[in-house]
């Protein structure tokens, strides 16, 4: 009997690492990992991440009534589950640059929130400028 199996990744994974900030690029996202004992940095790493094209729901309102809310669409991106980190950088960690591992749920679930964050900022920014344009 033929069987689908999911192919599974074995990689590093890096527990205790705090993820704290990202920069968005066209094809992925460049992030920071630290580890951090009494909230002092002892450890950090900058590494890199591909990301899926998607698009999340953003809630628009010219006003102050709730009831005049609107849905749009807009463009994002999402790291997937079992996705590879590529090390950039590394200090204070035994890891090499080019080292790939994998993230956990804790540090996925906080990238994805940084991007939509990130990408409802963006449109914001191009909201505030197309309304520059139009009233001067």
């Amino acid at each position: 009997m033929n069987a689908i199996t999911q192919e599974t990744i074995l990689a590093p994974v890096f527990l205790d690492f705090v993820l704290t900030e990202i920069q968005v690029e066209e094809n992925g996202a460049i992030f920071t990992l630290e580890y951090r004992f009494k909230h002092v940095s002892d450890a950090c790493m900058e590494c890199f991440i591909p990301l899926m094209s998607s698009t999340q729901t953003y809630i628009h309102n010219d006003g102050l009534d709730p009831q005049d809310d609107v849905d749009v669409e807009i463009n994002s991106m999402f790291a997937p589950d079992n996705s590879l980190a590529t090390i950039l950088y590394a200090d204070g960690v035994t890891a090499k640059e080019g080292q790939q591992f994998m993230l956990t749920s804790d540090q996925i679930f906080k990238l994805n929130q940084l991007l939509e964050e990130h990408f409802e900022y963006v449109y914001e920014c191009k909201l505030e400028r197309r309304a520059e344009e139009i009233y001067g």
